[in-house]
C-alpha cells in the first residue's frame, strides 16, 4: 500500500479507527455505568428522604395530638376553676345585705332612736326634771341594749363570712 504524505496509510487509518471505536465503546460503557450508579444513589437518597419525611410527619402528628390533649386538659381545668368561682359567688350572694335590707334596718334604728330624741326634747323643755330623767333612762337603756345586740350580730355575720372564704 502506498504511503500518503501526511503519514497515514489505509491500514494505519483502519487500525486507528478500530482503536478509537473500542475506546469510544469503553468510554460509553463507563459513562453508562456511572450514570446508573448515580441514578441508584439518587433513588436511595430519595427513598431515605421519603422514609425520613414519613418519620418526621409521624413525629409531628404525635406532637400535634399531644398538644391537643394538653390544650383540652388545660381548658377543662380552667372551666372547673371558673365554675368553682361562679358557685362561690352564687353562694356568697345571700350573705351580704342588699340596699333594700339596709334601708329597712336604718328605718328600724330610726324608729328606736325617735323616742330617745322625743324624750330628750321634752326633758330639755322641762317641767319635772326628775321624772323626765327617769323616763329618759327607761327609753335610753333598752335602746342601747338593742343597739348592742344589733352590733354584736353584725360582727358575728362579718366574722362568719370571712371564715367561710
Amino acid at each position: 500500500m502506498a504511503k500518503r504524505r501526511d503519514g497515514w496509510s489505509l491500514t494505519s487509518y483502519i487500525i486507528h479507527s478500530e482503536a478509537m471505536r473500542v475506546s469510544e465503546e469503553r468510554f460509553q460503557k463507563e459513562r453508562d455505568r456511572r450514570i446508573s450508579e448515580l441514578r441508584a444513589a439518587d433513588d436511595r437518597a430519595l427513598q431515605i428522604k421519603a422514609t425520613g419525611d414519613e418519620k418526621a410527619r409521624q413525629i409531628k402528628e404525635q406532637g400535634d395530638e399531644k398538644a391537643l390533649i394538653l390544650a383540652r386538659e388545660i381548658q377543662t381545668y380552667k372551666d372547673m376553676i371558673h365554675n368553682g368561682i361562679l358557685d362561690q359567688l352564687k353562694d356568697e350572694r345571700g350573705q351580704y345585705a342588699t340596699k333594700d335590707e339596709l334601708a329597712a334596718a336604718m328605718d328600724k334604728i330610726g324608729a328606736l332612736v325617735s323616742p330617745l330624741t322625743t324624750s330628750r326634747d321634752q326633758s330639755v323643755g322641762g317641767a319635772n326634771s326628775r321624772n323626765s330623767q327617769r323616763n329618759l333612762y327607761m327609753v335610753i337603756i333598752p335602746g342601747l341594749i338593742i343597739a348592742a345586740i344589733t352590733l354584736i350580730g353584725a360582727i358575728i355575720a362579718i366574722a362568719y363570712s370571712v371564715k367561710v372564704r
